[in-house]
């Protein structure tokens, strides 16, 4: 998908994504392949290159160098072989009003031979709407990365508390041990390898608290409000997590609210 801002065109990105199943509007159908096809793919092979896995491209890398030294065209060429190579969606920010989207687009329609997985929007579009990307998604870190499940879902769990720790501060945060511990439970349940998805809003994990909550505080035993408790605990196959949630349900009512209001703040 390549976003534009409207106008000045400030900022852009693509994202090329395998599976889209929109159409790129008339400002790529516009976007002409290149007139003489460099063949990179054969060339790169005789001379120094520098070669990522996909494992590396889960951690951050910079490519420095003088003005007029080609780390343009050297992105271009990362996105291209990536696309060709590797699963999962591409995003190209080109933050200086330059032409290095049109001319990725350029080479991914002479290279690949159209422009159909391709995105192009303008950002803001003309209905003030700016496109989102699932925060907790496993599918770039599974099919695209090669990363195995229960290390995606760490990676994105940690991330998840690096970004809460920068809203409400690592003091805040940290010291809220056990409301961590519940809401790092109900991640790990929505992505149950049985009962959960690859990927879930921030809005339905904030419905997983909420029924955590709302049905929890009805519970005094396990087995004899065993409705409700399994109301209150997302289905899952993990043991320990299972056992992590129900060890919070049977705590004294107050300190139960106090936790779960927490969470809820968290999330």
């Amino acid at each position: 998908m390549v976003w534009t801002t409207s106008e000045s065109c400030l900022r852009r990105y693509a994202i090329p994504t395998r599976d889209s199943s929109e159409r790129y509007d008339q400002d790529t159908i516009d976007i002409s392949a290149i007139e003489s096809k460099n063949e990179w793919t054969q060339k790169i092979t005789h001379r120094d290159a520098l070669s990522l896995s996909a494992g590396d491209l889960t951690h951050h890398y910079i490519r420095a160098a003088t003005t007029g030294s080609g780390k343009t065209v050297a992105t271009i060429h990362d996105m291209l072989t990536a696309h060709r190579d590797l699963e999962g969606p591409l995003i190209l920010v080109d933050p200086k009003d330059g032409d290095m989207c049109e001319n990725y687009l350029r080479c991914h329609r002479t290279i690949f031979g159209d422009l159909e997985d391709v995105e192009y929007i303008q950002i803001p579009p003309k209905n003030g709407k700016i496109p989102g990307m699932p925060f907790f998604d496993l599918r770039s870190l599974t099919r695209g990365a090669g990363r195995e499940r229960e290390a995606a879902i760490q990676d994105i769990t940690d991330h998840c508390f690096q970004v809460l720790r920068f809203v409400l501060g690592r003091d805040t945060v940290d010291q809220a041990f056990v409301a961590n511990e519940i809401l790092k439970s109900l991640i790990k349940a929505k992505f149950d390898r049985n009962y959960g998805t690859d990927y879930f809003s921030i809005g339905e994990l904030m419905e997983a608290a909420q029924r955590f909550q709302q049905y929890g505080k009805e519970v005094e035993d396990i087995t004899e409000d065993a409705d409700n408790a399994q109301k209150a605990i997302p289905r899952t196959s993990d043991t320990q997590v299972k056992s992590i949630l129900e060890s919070h349900l049977t705590k004294d009512q107050t300190q139960f609210m106090n936790t779960t209001d927490a969470v809820l703040n968290l999330a």
